[in-house]
């Protein structure tokens, strides 16, 4: 049993990872684009196109949609969805309210997935794990959405916090499990080894997400500046 959550963990570490590849690939086309079309901009535009990009998608309903669908794809790959990476992913990139229901219905899809598809029994022990990796959840994704405004404003200040938020949403979730491991004795490990290894699967997949939101902010940063002058001194957020 130990062995086959190994592999899917390793799947799922693996998808995250093909992911992130491909996405930074398309990023790294996209940004020849940009560098040209937005070299006439001065740093103030610069921020406060990059401001109105990061609201008009944050306010989109494709983004909780996407985020909900990557949610369910990695609650049937793995043998637990990397719920801090998406509840970390889900704070930076949302309001606090959405953010909670994003993470917590992606906590409710895996803990379906795993009752329906991995037949985990419905049992005193099984709720009580369930309910602590949702409070874990939820921790984690109001910390996030608590983030500096530098994340809505600059490149920079938005990858320097979405990587702070998935160390420290990954270390807060873990922390929400040591606080009542010694409680629970059902078996279960929890050696160097297995934190390791769901620090990488947590990373995969957040990384994934965060790089395919960058590509979004790019195509649609591409776009605004390929249709409206760079000198048009009347138009906000350029």
């Amino acid at each position: 049993m130990l062995s086959f959550m190994d592999q899917q963990i390793s799947l799922g570490s693996v998808l995250g990872a093909l992911s992130v590849s491909t996405i930074s690939l398309q990023i790294v086309n996209r940004c020849s684009n940009v560098q040209v079309i937005g070299s006439k901009q001065t740093p103030e535009q610069r921020r406060a196109g990059f401001a109105s990009t990061f609201a008009e998608i944050e306010a989109s309903r494709w983004l909780p949609l996407g985020l909900l669908a990557a949610g369910t794809l990695s609650a049937v790959v793995t043998p637990h969805a990397p719920l801090a990476a998406f509840a970390a992913t889900s704070g930076v990139l949302l309001r606090p309210r959405r953010a909670v229901a994003v993470a917590l219905l992606i906590w409710l899809i895996d803990q379906a997935s795993g009752l329906g598809l991995r037949g985990y029994p419905l049992e005193q022990l099984s709720v009580t794990w369930a309910l602590v990796m949702g409070s874990g959840t939820v921790a984690v994704a109001l910390l996030a959405s608590q983030g500096p405004g530098l994340r809505r404003r600059s490149w920079s200040g938005h990858a320097l916090w979405s990587l702070l938020a998935l160390v420290g949403g990954f270390l807060l979730y873990q922390s929400t499990i040591v606080l009542v491991y010694p409680v629970i004795v059902d078996g279960h490990t929890m050696g160097a080894d297995v934190i390791t290894g769901l620090l990488r699967q947590q990373l995969a997949w957040g990384g994934a997400l965060m790089l395919g939101h960058g590509l979004w902010m790019q195509s649609k940063i591409t776009q605004t500046a390929s249709i409206s002058p760079a000198k048009s001194p009347g138009e906000p957020g350029l």
